[in-house]
């Protein structure tokens, strides 16, 4: 039962400090943020970058996609909630390939990521061939996906 010209304040520990919840703020930007992991290399970093950055925007990481008959077709290194990032390593064997499974299994934009290239090697030219939009820098990348 609340008194006239009483105010109830409750307080709420969070982690060491104690505030009252008038004081308990969270930054902008920080609500909803979740962390992903991966074993692939680029996958979990480039993930929690797109999401600290826009949270909310990544569905899944290392999703495994299959074909009408149960066997596996691909699976999604990124997944956003308007588009797929492709990430290969290395020289990007198979990047190619990957990215046209991927299109053919999904309505969304696929993108690649390709952090190890230079932006006029040839696998990133043959796949901007294809009508992929590549990228081999992760600014660009994040700045292209939050559009």
């Amino acid at each position: 039962m609340a008194m006239d010209g009483v105010t109830h304040v409750s307080t709420v520990k969070i982690k060491s400090p104690t505030v009252t919840d008038s004081e308990a703020v969270v930054p902008k930007g920080t609500r909803n943020v979740r962390n992903f992991t991966s074993t692939d290399k680029y996958v979990g970093e480039t993930a929690n970058a797109i999401e600290a950055r826009y949270p909310g925007k990544v569905v899944d990481v290392n999703k495994k996609v299959y074909r009408p008959d149960g066997t596996p077709l691909t699976d999604y290194d990124i997944e956003l909630d308007n588009a797929i990032i492709q990430v290969k390593q290395g020289g990007g064997k198979g990047a190619t390939r990957q990215a046209i499974n991927t299109a053919t299994s999904t309505s969304k934009e696929v993108v690649v990521y390709l952090p190890d290239q230079s932006p006029n090697s040839a696998i990133v030219k043959g796949l901007q061939k294809e009508g992929f939009r590549v990228y081999t820098n992760q600014e660009e990348l994040i700045n292209y996906v939050g559009r």
